[in-house]
């Protein structure tokens, strides 16, 4: 446990109580603070640390570290130099929770901002600023070489390095800055102030430089040997510490750094300063990191500092002067009082609902003239987790378990057990049945990692269909702690059918099909288009009936869809073009809407409700009366294989459909912007279809084909171009689309070969037309 050190000036307070904390061997430096002023992660050595300002407890990283940073709750290491590893502090110890991003070259400067990274990293020719965001990282080129120091105020990054240069960047979309270095003379420490102002210590020059504009100028001058500084981050009550050869200074910096309020005597050598929620971190080259206040210093304990809920824990502290106390858990005060320089306070205290999960800390706070500080004694609940909840689905020849999430902090896996006798979780007041069925190849029970509130699933297989399976499953968490057990349930394999296994669907391409509406309707229209003249006879009807008007002037296209236009005038109206209403020579179509498939096989597995189908159509058109399309869409449900008696297993299954359509339409559009177009139509079908099922031994079986059918329908287009003329017009000139409609159909498809799938069915779709 850390104890004072010094304290700083700025308060009248006893300076003679001294202690540290060794660090390793090294020096503490390239400090880093969480904004939530919480955590402080610095390097000593080739060792990342985390302080945690709440307890003043340190916890060293084991790897081998370049460079750190801490974000609130989560530390970032740069192991063996490449490797950025997040670590997070549960239970009092720090847990990796694995590689966050990888580099390809060595990590000199590492630093947290807003749930990103920012990175600088060696590169051939000069270093790489980076920003790492989800894992992928963006480079920046910049010239950041030798990085000693950085500090982010706000957000802004001053990143120190080479000999004597500071490059800024402005977070978190920011490019750094061209270096600016010293006029003469070596950092020997930089810092920021709350307001960006940064300062270089020149300690062969025994001057502090002041960063004004894009140069430095001398703030202090004739300091004796000066080797660190740092700046309060408190606006209401600015105070610099200069650490020289003669001692600690502590200075008023209400304007700048101004004079000397106090000067202390250091144990060691300091050569790197950070201050954090008015305390003053020191780290002295024999590797101690010292702590430096006004504050009346804490040192708060708690016994035993593992309990369970219900238990009674004891919490004693002590203070270095006179000073009142409180005592505040879960953010609520639950003692206060007076206590006596060096005399120990006990509370006792009842573990309770107050207590979560994982460590709690008891806040113990003293206040002594006009100043406060704090301490804080965790106590570390480490109840079994509770029990999971199970859910068994079946499938051929295996069983389909899925383990709710457990949340539980230090939960690290599920033991899930089967068996063939029946079993309830009262017959376990730990573990579980040891012995399976040896005719199965499944060794159980099985363990399986998990996160905290992170539900599994898991397949037991292979298994005997037929047989009854009793299962149950408890959580473990890291210390080895059993939770009670599930409620059991039980689940028997089955062999399983997909859709097309149940429709004796082969699969392959079927040509035969029978004559329908469609069929029909397409062969009329393509005897009406055979017939010249009643195309022409066609024509003069729409003329006669496009109410009073004796021409119309036709509108410009764009190229492309005037010579298309033109040539299918030339064929269907020969010199009359241009007398008829606004032409149009081709439309576009997309819908979506909901399809029925009337096949029995289809719906045990898939269900007998509309699913969702997407179609396009497109093709030339005539005189606006008829349209002849090709059309294409897709089809595609998701769900579970079913057992012979219908129930649905744990077995995934996909039926795919691309529906092929060849269209003739007949349009009632008997004058220019009619409002409302009803229309009827009919057509042929080609539709290819899939189905994917799990074989129960990882892999996928699947069946594909293709049938041959045919389609009638009806529905009414509603013209968009009277709602907004100015914009009708203007899309007609730019890009020759001359009318806009909202389309709905009602379609009925016949796909019936007579074995396999039945594919016939019908939907109702919405969608757009467009008329060029």
């Amino acid at each position: 446990m850390l104890a004072l050190f010094l304290a700083l000036a700025y308060a009248d307070a006893p300076t003679d109580v001294v202690a540290s904390v060794s660090a390793g061997s090294s020096l503490p430096e390239r400090f880093d603070v969480s904004p939530d002023q919480q955590w402080v992660s610095f390097l000593s050595g080739s060792t990342a640390y985390l302080l945690d300002v709440g307890s003043w407890e340190l916890h060293p990283v084991a790897c081998t570290a370049t460079a750190a940073t801490v974000d609130d709750g989560a530390l970032y290491v740069a192991c063996s130099g490449t490797d950025v590893h997040r670590y997070e502090l549960v239970h009092g110890s720090l847990v990796d929770r694995g590689a966050e991003w990888t580099s390809e070259a060595s990590i000199e400067g590492l630093w947290a901002y807003d749930d990103e990274l920012f990175v600088v990293r060696e590169a051939t020719s000069a270093s790489e600023f980076l920003r790492v965001s989800n894992g992928t990282a963006a480079s920046t080129t910049a010239v950041i070489a030798g990085v000693s120091e950085g500090q982010l105020v706000g957000n802004r990054l001053y990143i120190w390095h080479g000999a004597d240069d500071i490059s800024t960047v402005t977070l978190p979309t920011g490019v750094p800055t061209s270096a600016v270095a010293v006029a003469t003379g070596t950092f020997d420490d930089v810092a920021v102030s709350f307001n960006n102002t940064a300062y270089g210590v020149i300690g062969d020059q025994g001057t502090v430089a002041e960063l004004v504009g894009t140069s430095f100028q001398i703030a202090l001058a004739g300091l004796s040997s000066p080797t660190a500084l740092a700046t309060s981050e408190d606006t209401s009550d600015p105070w610099a510490v200069v650490a020289t050869s003669a001692g600690l200074e502590v200075r008023d910096a209400a304007s700048g750094i101004g004079g000397v309020v106090r000067t202390l005597t250091p144990t060691g050598t300091v050569r790197d300063i950070r201050v954090v929620d008015g305390y003053a971190l020191l780290g002295n080259s024999g590797g101690q990191l010292d702590i430096a206040t006004a504050a009346p210093w804490v040192e708060a304990s708690v016994t035993p500092e593992e309990a369970e809920d219900g238990d009674q824990v004891d919490l004693s502290f002590v203070v270095d002067r006179d000073a009142t106390y409180r005592v505040v858990l879960d953010g609520s005060q639950i003692s206060s009082g007076s206590a006596l320089s060096g005399q120990a306070v006990t509370l006792p205290i009842t573990v309770d609902s107050r207590f979560a999960e994982g460590s709690t800390g008891i806040w113990v706070y003293a206040t002594a003239s006009g100043v406060e500080g704090h301490d804080r004694a965790d106590v570390v609940v480490d109840s079994p987790p509770p029990a999971p909840t199970l859910s068994v689905g079946f499938g051929e020849s295996s069983l389909h378990v899925t383990v709710s999430g457990v949340d539980d902090e230090d939960l690290d896996h599920y033991v899930i057990y089967a068996s063939t006798e029946s079993f309830s979780a009262d017959d376990y007041a730990t573990g579980g049945p040891a012995d399976f069925d040896s005719t199965d190849e499944l060794v159980l029970p099985i363990e399986v990692s998990a996160n905290p509130g992170e539900a599994v699933e898991v397949t037991l297989s292979p298994l005997t269909n037929g047989v009854s399976y009793t299962i149950g499953a408890r959580a473990v968490d890291a210390g080895g702690q059993e939770g009670p057990m599930s409620r059991t349930q039980t689940g028997t394999p089955e062999e399983v059918y997909s859709a097309a296994e149940l429709a004796n669907e082969s699969g392959g391409v079927s040509c035969a099909t029978t004559q329908g509406p469609g069929w029909l309707f397409l062969g009329g229209l393509f005897g009406l288009l055979g017939r010249r003249r009643s195309v022409v006879a066609a024509g003069l009807l729409v003329a006669s009936t496009a109410s009073a008007q004796d021409s119309t002037i036709e509108r410009d296209k764009p190229k492309g869809v005037e010579k298309l236009c033109a040539g299918w005038k030339d064929i269907f109206h020969p010199g009359q073009r241009g007398t008829d209403m606004t032409p149009t020579c081709a439309d576009f179509e997309i819908r979506y809407g909901s399809r029925t498939i009337e096949d029995a096989d289809i719906q045990s597995v898939y269900g007998s409700n509309a699913h969702g189908i997407l179609m396009f159509e497109a093709g030339p058109q005539i005189h606006r009366l008829v349209e002849l399309d090709l059309g294409f869409g897709l089809y595609r449900k998701f769900d579970r294989a079913v057992s012979s008696d219908g129930l649905s297993s744990d077995v995934d299954t996909m039926l795919t459909l691309w529906p092929l359509s060849l269209s003739g339409t007949f349009r009632l559009q008997l004058m220019d912007e009619q409002l409302l177009v009803p229309f009827v139509r009919g057509g042929l079908d080609y539709v290819m279809f899939g189905e994917r099922w799990d074989d129960g031994a990882g892999g996928r079986d699947f069946v594909k084909g293709a049938k041959l059918g045919n389609h009638w329908g009806a529905g009414v287009n509603l013209l968009l171009d009277p709602f907004a003329p100015g914009r009708a017009s203007l899309l007609e000139a730019q890009t020759g689309i001359n009318d806009t409609f909202i389309t709905i159909e009602y379609r009925r498809t016949t796909v019936n070969p007579g074995e396999g799938f039945d594919l016939s069915g019908s939907n109702v779709s919405v969608g757009l037309k467009l008329d060029y």
